[in-house]
């Protein structure tokens, strides 16, 4: 777990995500207090959460404030450093400036991991049996599942 700041939250409006069950913001307002039960978007100084990249989805865990828990959902880019921690504030009230501990779901983390190894084994392993013309051209890697996009030239 790590100590870091609240830069930035954001109240959410109109949630969708590629999780099951869970949401994608699709408009966000500045605010400076989170409340209990309100969805949104808190931005840290620094945090230990990987975000979606290259098919892979953010982490999920948990903030937690000295008045306040917010359960990540999911993280994105905001930018090539800001990470964007969406999710619902679970207890209490999140303002900016506070001191958060964040805590990243090791459980989910590892599932990730070991289905992001699965899709560059199963693009080698494909390669090696139809050649090396077979070309992976995106893939889709979250805690249940590896979805691999190919692309096959015929010669």
């Amino acid at each position: 777990m790590n100590t870091m700041a609240l830069r930035r939250l954001s109240l959410a409006t109109n949630l969708r995500s590629r999780r099951p069950n869970q949401r994608t913001i699709q408009r966000c307002v500045a605010v400076n207090q989170l409340n209990e039960g309100e969805q949104g978007v808190v931005v840290l100084n620094n945090t230990p959460f990987y975000a979606e990249s290259g098919g892979q989805i953010g982490d999920c865990g948990e903030l937690k404030g000295s008045s306040g828990i917010f359960a990540v959902e999911d993280t994105q880019k905001i930018q090539a450093n800001v990470f964007g921690h969406h999710g619902v504030l679970k207890t209490g009230a999140l303002n900016v400036g506070d001191h958060i501990t964040a805590r990243v779901n090791t459980q989910a983390r590892a599932s990730i991991m070991r289905n992001h190894s699965a899709t560059h084994l199963m693009h080698k392993a494909l390669r090696e049996v139809l050649g090396e013309h077979v070309q992976q051209k995106g893939s889709l890697v979250d805690s249940d599942k590896t979805a691999l996009t190919l692309y096959i030239m015929h010669r």
